[in-house]
């Protein structure tokens, strides 16, 4: 943390060697020359590390889901674990947030899974990243009083996972977990017309020197 980093993540896909690679390479963000000053590599195969979400980095980890693997990283360490799978029903799609609770020092895992176009049934799950071995914690099915889909990646800041949904209307909203208490919420954001964050899904969160933009 005192030497902060920027991390690059590439996917490299060799039809002709039928074989896909993930190459995890990390540079000193506050050194010249910015892409070799403290440079650290991983290159690895995609069937041991799946790429289809890349999480936000948080306390030096990341998270990584590729259909329903998800792989928790350590690319200072070059260290992988890979959590239980998720069930997914035939024709639903997943997504992984990553988070951090800081009253009991734990990494959590949200997945969210939904069928079709996402206005049907939705399912959501949580995985609590403990010190032992991974068979000493399993997915936890909880519920929320929100009806939603995401639509974007999340973003992660005080303890509360944010990312934008949609519930089942046409106008989007940014949803709020909270890591700890494992609840769901709505903030409430206001409309700025047709440049709205919330108008258009493919508008992404970004921590802006610190805030967020509400």
């Amino acid at each position: 943390m005192t030497r902060p980093r920027v991390l690059f993540v590439a996917h490299d896909v060799r039809i002709q060697r039928n074989k896909a690679e993930a190459l995890f390479h990390s540079v000193y963000q506050e050194e010249e020359p910015l892409l070799s000053s403290g440079q650290q590599q991983i290159r690895t195969n995609e069937a041991e590390v799946p790429l289809d979400e890349v999480s936000q980095p948080i306390r030096g980890l990341i998270c990584l889901r590729g259909g329903t693997n998800v792989v928790i990283c350590n690319p200072s360490a070059k260290k992988f674990r890979r959590l239980p799978q998720i069930q997914r029903p035939n024709g639903a799609s997943i997504r992984c947030f990553f988070g951090y609770d800081e009253s009991t020092d734990v990494l959590k895992v949200l997945c969210i899974t939904q069928f079709g176009d996402g206005r049907r049934t939705k399912e959501f799950h949580v995985y609590t990243v403990t010190k032992g071995s991974v068979e000493d914690s399993s997915w936890r099915r909880i519920t929320s009083n929100h009806d939603h889909s995401p639509v974007t990646q999340r973003l992660f800041k005080g303890g509360f996972l944010h990312y934008v949904a949609q519930p089942n209307s046409d106008k989007y909203l940014v949803m709020r977990f909270n890591v700890s208490t494992e609840d769901f919420t709505i903030i409430e954001v206001h409309d700025r017309g047709e440049t709205s964050t919330v108008n258009d899904h493919r508008w992404k969160l970004v921590n802006y020197n610190g805030e967020l933009p509400w």
